[in-house]
C-alpha cells in the first residue's frame, strides 16, 4: 500500500502535489465557465451532461446527426451519441473488418469490440476484405530516409506506367508516418506525376529557420558577461555567420566577419568586434547586448521583418522558406502580446524556451485539390480513405506505433485503474488505422528503414510482422532488400621516388649553418616521423602538406605541455644557483608565474578561465610545485640553460651535411655532473634499451631517442662534454628525474657515437635518391595518422 509504512520524501511531495490539483482543477474550470470558455475535455463533459436536460434536447430537435468512421470514443462522446440514437436524431455507421474485429486477441478491434453503441443490426459496413480480397504486399527494407524516398519515387513511377495516366494517380497514396520525410518524398516523386495533393503541414523544426532560431538562442545561452562587457561564445557566432538566412543578407561582410574570428582565434568573440557603428543592420539586430525581455522580441520581429525584405531580391528562399517566415512572424507577434499582458517578468532563458517551443509547435499548410492526383499523407489523415494503391514508408518500430511514453502527471498505474488511455489504447488506434489503411488496398508496399543509429536499430514494426504472420497464407507478400553495391578497389601501395623535383625539396636540409632554421634542420620529431613512416615524412615536411587545424577553446596536450615548460622557463630564467632559499621563495611565486604565462601564451583563453581551461591552469601550478619539490631534494643545483635553441652541423657522409635542431628544456649541473632532463607530461614507457637499433626500428621508445639526441646537441656547445640524461616524468614526479638505463652518470662515449652512427644512416637513407618515401608496413601506425584517408588505410 502506498500509506502503508512511513512516507518518504517522495511519497510526500507527490501527495502533496495532488492534493493540490483537484483545487487547480475545480478553481480553474470555474474562471473558464464564468468567461464562457472550455477546453476540448470540458466542453465534451458539459455537452455529455447536457443530454440528460429536456430543454436543451428540444432546441436540437430539428437537427438530425450521421456519425461516420468513428473508431475510439470517449466516454463523453459515447453518452452524447447514445442519447441522441436513442431519440431518434442520429444514426451510425462504422468501417470494419471481420478479421480484426471477430478477434478477441487483435488490437486493431478493441475499441469496437468494447463500443457500447455496436450492436448486430447496426454495425454498417463490417466486411472480409483482409482475408478474401486479393492483395499483393511487398515488404522492403531500405537504408536511410532518402533511400525510402527514392524508392517511393520509383514505386510511384512503376504504378503509373502500368495504368492510365491520371487514373493511376487518384488511387495512388503515400502515407508519411513521420512528417520529417515529406520534402524527401516530394523530391523524389517522379515527372509523371501532373497532380499531387498534401494532406499533412511541413513542419517548421525542420525547416532552416528553426535551425536559425536554435542558433540565435544558443548565442545568448552561453553569453558571458554584461552589457559593453559581453563576450560571445565563438562556434555559436559562427554558426550564425554561415547559416544561409544570415549569409543572403550580406554575404561579403559574414565572410570577411568570420575569417576575422577564424584569424584572431577567438574563444568568446567581444561584442564590440562584432558591432560597432558602421555594422551592417543584421549584425546590430543579431548581437545587440541588450537580453531583454522587449529586446529579444523586437530583435527577433526586426530579424524576421529583414529575411521577408530580403525574400523578395534573394535566389536562395524558396516559396516554403517564405511561409515559414511569415508564418513565425505571426506567432512572434501573437506569444509578443501574451508575455506582456501575462508574463511580463518572465526570465530570458524561460522565454527562448517558449519560443522554440512555439515555432517547433508551428506548421505550414499546403494548398491542393483533395479530390485529385497522387495523395500525400499523413497517417492519421488516411482515416475513412481507401486508395488502391498505398506506399507506406518509415514502417519502423517506434514510428508506428509510435513510443509507449505518455506525457501526463498522471502514473500509468492510476490511469490504468481509473480506465483512463494508455499507452496500449494509442498502439490500438495506431492497429486500427493501420489495417483500416490496408483493408480495401490491393498493392500495399510497406518500407522500412534498415539503417543502424544512435538509439534506431533499423528494427521493422511488429505490425509488419504481425502482418507477415498472419497474411502469410492469404495475400502475395514478398520481402526484399535494397542496398547499394559496395565495390571495394583493390588500394595500390603508394611510393614516392626521389625524382629530380622531390630532390630540389630536399635540398633546403643541406643549407650552409648560418643560414640554419627549424624547417631546414632535422629535429627529433621529423626523425621519429620518418622512423614511423617514411611516406608519413614526405607529406608532413616535403610536400608541406598540412591538416586543417579547427580552433578549439580547450587546451589540449601539446599546449599543456608548452604551458609547463614557459612556466618553469620564467620561474628560473636568470637564476644560476639553486638553493634551499632561492626555491622557496619561489614556490610563492608559482600561482602568479603561471598566471602570466598562460596570459602570454593563450590570451583569449587565459582572459575566461573556466571548466576544463581553469583545471589544466590548476594542473600547471601543482605540477610546477612539484618539480620545485623534486629540485629541492638535490639543491645546490646549478642552471646552465633553459629552453635552448641548439642547431649543430651533422656529418653524413664525406659530400653530405645537415644540421641537427632541438630545444632542450633544461640543461644543469649537480655534484659536477652535467644533465640534459626533460619535462614529460605524458606516460613513458621505459627509459632502457638493449641496443640502439631499438630506437630506430619504431617509435615505442621515442622518449629515449629524443635523450640521446640531446645529448648530441649538448655536446656541441658544451666543448664535447657528454652529460647524464633523465626526464622529469610528471605522472610520477615525486621520485625524482628517472635516468636513461637507470644511470645518473654522464653517458659513455661508445654508446653516444654508436648512436651517431645509426643516425648517420637514418639521414643518409631520408636523403638518398635511390632510397623511395614508402608506406609503413605496421598498419596500426595508421590509426591516428592525419593523412590515412590519402592512403585510404
Amino acid at each position: 500500500m502506498f500509506f502503508a509504512r512511513e512516507q518518504s520524501t517522495v511519497k510526500k511531495e507527490f501527495s502533496e502535489l495532488w492534493n493540490k490539483l483537484f483545487v487547480i482543477y475545480s478553481d480553474f474550470q470555474k474562471i473558464l465557465s464564468e468567461k464562457n470558455l472550455a477546453y476540448e475535455g470540458m466542453a465534451y463533459r458539459l455537452a455529455a451532461e447536457k443530454m440528460s436536460d429536456a430543454e436543451f434536447i428540444n432546441t436540437i430537435k430539428e437537427k438530425y446527426f450521421v456519425f461516420a468512421g468513428f473508431y475510439a470514443l470517449s466516454a463523453s462522446e459515447e453518452k452524447i451519441i447514445h442519447a441522441l440514437r436513442d431519440k431518434s436524431r442520429a444514426e451510425l455507421f462504422w468501417d470494419s473488418d471481420e478479421y480484426y474485429f471477430n478477434n478477441p486477441t487483435h488490437e486493431a478491434g478493441h475499441f469496437l469490440r468494447s463500443n457500447s453503441l455496436i450492436s448486430g443490426n447496426n454495425f454498417n459496413w463490417n466486411e472480409n476484405n483482409l482475408s478474401e480480397a486479393k492483395k499483393n504486399i511487398r515488404i522492403i527494407g531500405i537504408p536511410l530516409q532518402v533511400g525510402q524516398a527514392k524508392a517511393a519515387g520509383m514505386i510511384t513511377k512503376n504504378i503509373f506506367k502500368e495504368n492510365l495516366p491520371g487514373i493511376a494517380e487518384e488511387r495512388t497514396a503515400i502515407v508519411l508516418p513521420d512528417e520529417r520525410m515529406l520534402l524527401p518524398v516530394l523530391h523524389s516523386l517522379p515527372p509523371e506525376t501532373q497532380r499531387f495533393n498534401i494532406t499533412m503541414g511541413y513542419p517548421v523544426s525542420q525547416s532552416p529557420l528553426f535551425s536559425l532560431m536554435e542558433a540565435l538562442f544558443n548565442l545568448h545561452k552561453h553569453g558571458k558577461g554584461e552589457k559593453d562587457k559581453l563576450l560571445f561564445y565563438h562556434r555559436d557566432v559562427k554558426e550564425i555567420l554561415l547559416h544561409p538566412f544570415i549569409t543572403s543578407l550580406d554575404k561579403d561582410d559574414t565572410g570577411k566577419l568570420f575569417h576575422e574570428i577564424e584569424k584572431v582565434e577567438y574563444v568568446y568573440v567581444p561584442a564590440s568586434v562584432l558591432v560597432d557603428i558602421n555594422a551592417p543592420a543584421y549584425r546590430k539586430i543579431i548581437f545587440r547586448q541588450d537580453n531583454s525581455i522587449e529586446n529579444i522580441f523586437s530583435s527577433l520581429t526586426s530579424l524576421l521583418e529583414l529575411l521577408l525584405l530580403n525574400t523578395e531580391t534573394a535566389e536562395s528562399f524558396s516559396s516554403l522558406d517564405v511561409e515559414c517566415i511569415a508564418g513565425f512572424y505571426s506567432r512572434l507577434t501573437r506569444l509578443r502580446e501574451i508575455v506582456a499582458r501575462r508574463m511580463p517578468q518572465i526570465e530570458s532563458g524561460t522565454l527562448w524556451n517558449l519560443i522554440l517551443e512555439d515555432i517547433g509547435a508551428l506548421k505550414i499548410p499546403f494548398s491542393g485539390e483533395p479530390l485529385n492526383g497522387l495523395q500525400v499523407m499523413g497517417f492519421l489523415e488516411t482515416r475513412a480513405l481507401d486508395f488502391e494503391n498505398v506506399i507506406l514508408l518509415n514502417l519502423n518500430e517506434g514510428t508506428p506505433p509510435s513510443s509507449s511514453r505518455h506525457g501526463s502527471f498522471i502514473p500509468f498505474v492510476l490511469r490504468k485503474s481509473f480506465g483512463l488511455p494508455v499507452f496500449t489504447e494509442q498502439d490500438a488506434i495506431s492497429s486500427y488505422h493501420f489495417y483500416r489503411l490496408l483493408q480495401r488496398a490491393k498493392n500495399i508496399y510497406l518500407l522500412y528503414d534498415t539503417e543502424v543509429k544512435k538509439l534506431a536499430t533499423g528494427e521493422k514494426s511488429r505490425f509488419i510482422l504481425q502482418l507477415t504472420h498472419e497474411l502469410k497464407d492469404k495475400a502475395n507478400i514478398t520481402e526484399e532488400l535494397i542496398t547499394t553495391p559496395v565495390h571495394l578497389r583493390d588500394v595500390e601501395p603508394i611510393v614516392v621516388k626521389k625524382d629530380t623535383d622531390v630532390m630540389k625539396l630536399l635540398d633546403r636540409f643541406f643549407k650552409a649553418d648560418d643560414k640554419a632554421n627549424a624547417s631546414n634542420s632535422f629535429s627529433t620529431s621529423k626523425l621519429l616521423c620518418y622512423i614511423n613512416c617514411p611516406l608519413q615524412f614526405y607529406f608532413r615536411y616535403v610536400a608541406g602538406l598540412k591538416q586543417a587545424e579547427d580552433m578549439t577553446d580547450e587546451i589540449d596536450e601539446k599546449t599543456f605541455g608548452t604551458l609547463l615548460h614557459e612556466s618553469m622557463k620564467s620561474l628560473y630564467g636568470g637564476i644560476k644557483i639553486l638553493d634551499e632559499k632561492i626555491i622557496a621563495q619561489l614556490k610563492e611565486e608559482v600561482s602568479k608565474t603561471v598566471s602570466g604565462v598562460f596570459a602570454a601564451e593563450i590570451p583569449q583563453k587565459a582572459a575566461t578561465l573556466y571548466g576544463k581551461n581553469l583545471l589544466m591552469k590548476r594542473a600547471v601550478e601543482e605540477l610546477t610545485a612539484k618539480i620545485l619539490d623534486a629540485d629541492i631534494k638535490q639543491v645546490p643545483i646549478e642552471i646552465l640553460f633553459l629552453e635552448k635553441n641548439i642547431y649543430t652541423p651533422f656529418s653524413v657522409s664525406e659530400k653530405k651535411n645537415v644540421t641537427l635542431y632541438g630545444i632542450i628544456d633544461r640543461a644543469d649541473k649537480i655534484n659536477g655532473v652535467s644533465r640534459v632532463v626533460d619535462y614529460k607530461s605524458g606516460r613513458v614507457n621505459s627509459l632502457k634499451y638493449k641496443d640502439v637499433e631499438e630506437l630506430f626500428t619504431g617509435t615505442e621508445k621515442k622518449e629515449l631517442f629524443q635523450l640521446m639526441f640531446y645529448v648530441l646537441l649538448f655536446a656541441s656547445v658544451s666543448g664535447g662534454e657528454l652529460p647524464a640524461a633523465g626526464i622529469y616524468v610528471l605522472r610520477e614526479i615525486a621520485g625524482g628525474a628517472q635516468y636513461l638505463n637507470d644511470s645518473s652518470l654522464p653517458l659513455a662515449e661508445d654508446k653516444v657515437s654508436e648512436f651517431k652512427s645509426r643516425l648517420s644512416q637514418l639521414i643518409a637513407e631520408i636523403t638518398d635518391s635511390r632510397i623511395p618515401f614508402a608506406q609503413t608496413e605496421d598498419i596500426d601506425r595508421c590509426t591516428y595518422c592525419e593523412f590515412k584517408d590519402i592512403c585510404m588505410r
